[in-house]
């Protein structure tokens, strides 16, 4: 793809992930409406959304992508810590921070991540980035 050289996976802070419990080799079905399809990596990014919210982590500004399965590869979650915020879609899907959210996009099902009392929305970044 001539992107290699500009990719965070070349400097050790970036990850490709994807949730698989039941060691089938594809992304499991992470917001249970009996599909693998790119509204799982849009479930597993809202719960790292999630976790960059907390205190813990909001000095560790990174890099969010979202990627929908192809013939060679299912849905996928790209995160990296670029040191500043980035989000985007890729294969065919689109980053929307009104539609990444984990509350939202799951409805009644809860996220395995458990609020703590200091989460507050919003992160004050300005100018989001990508990396395309």
């Amino acid at each position: 793809l001539h992107t290699a050289r500009l990719s965070r996976h070349q400097y050790g802070d970036a990850s490709d992930i994807y949730v698989d419990m039941d060691n089938d080799g594809r992304m499991d079905d992470l917001n249970h409406d009996g599909l693998i399809d790119g509204r799982d990596a849009m479930t597993l990014a809202a719960w790292i959304e999630d976790l960059w919210q907390r205190s813990e982590f909001r000095s560790c500004p990174g890099g969010l992508g979202i990627y929908n399965g192809t013939g060679e590869h299912g849905p996928f979650v790209h995160v990296d810590l670029r040191g500043f915020k980035a989000r985007w879609g890729g294969n065919g899907l689109r980053w929307d921070d009104d539609n990444v959210t984990a509350r939202e996009l799951l409805g009644g099902y809860r996220s395995p991540i458990p609020s703590t009392p200091d989460d507050e929305s919003g992160d004050g970044e300005p100018g989001d980035r990508s990396d395309r």
